[in-house]
């Protein structure tokens, strides 16, 4: 289709029974039947990784660079988006996104974890088809999830955070704020904040514009 965004292939990545999460490879021509080999880059984006890299110019310009570029939408993000709740806007006070992060914490569980588990096994995917070095790069919502994601993989990537949240202490002290509830861990600042993830990233990160 004229205006089409041009990729090399999609794959889904099964994270646990039942679930799958998409990602998209950009950059040089590979087999399409295997993903990209060597050093990669893996980008998680805000709402929509395709959207980003159609519309936004740094990341257009990352997924048209000479190493291999994978987007990854976790669960609930861009392709893997639910359809319910019958409203197409991702921040809809009472949309699928909110849906699905407070049943999760009614659960005990965590909806922002599950999608941190999505890039987690999305690296371990690309390591076990040969690639040999990931680097994550997170803007927006993505920015937290690749933050953990770095932080809990073996691999110890190095990573890249594009209009980042500086600190939940900051949305806890902020009367209106525009962050849905699925960016947040209940109960961490108990015992820590971002910017003690980021402290212990320690060099393998970059940040720009929080």
């Amino acid at each position: 289709e004229p205006g089409a965004l041009k990729f090399n292939a999609r794959y889904a990545v099964e994270t646990e029974p039942g679930i799958q999460c998409l990602a998209t490879s950009y950059g040089p021509p590979h087999p399409k039947m295997h993903p990209p080999r060597g050093r990669v880059v893996l980008y998680v984006g805000h709402i929509a990784a395709d959207e980003d890299v159609a519309h936004n110019p740094q990341v257009k310009r990352w997924s048209k660079g000479l190493r291999p570029f994978l987007t990854v939408d976790p669960r609930g993000i861009g392709m893997a988006r639910s359809i319910t709740c019958g409203d197409p806007n991702f921040f809809a006070p009472y949309g699928s996104d909110f849906l699905y992060a407070s049943t999760a914490d009614m659960l005990g569980e965590s909806y922002l974890g599950r999608r941190v588990l999505d890039v987690l096994r999305t690296m371990d995917f690309l390591l076990a088809n040969g690639a040999t070095e990931i680097q994550l790069i997170g803007r927006g919502l993505g920015s937290i999830t690749a933050a953990f994601a770095a932080l809990l993989h073996p691999s110890r990537p190095k990573v890249r955070l594009v209009n980042y949240l500086p600190s939940y202490a900051l949305i806890a002290k902020t009367p209106l704020y525009h962050w849905p509830l699925s960016a947040f861990l209940r109960g961490c600042l108990l015992h820590f904040d971002l910017p003690d993830v980021y402290t212990a990233l320690g060099r393998r990160l970059v940040k720009s514009h929080p």
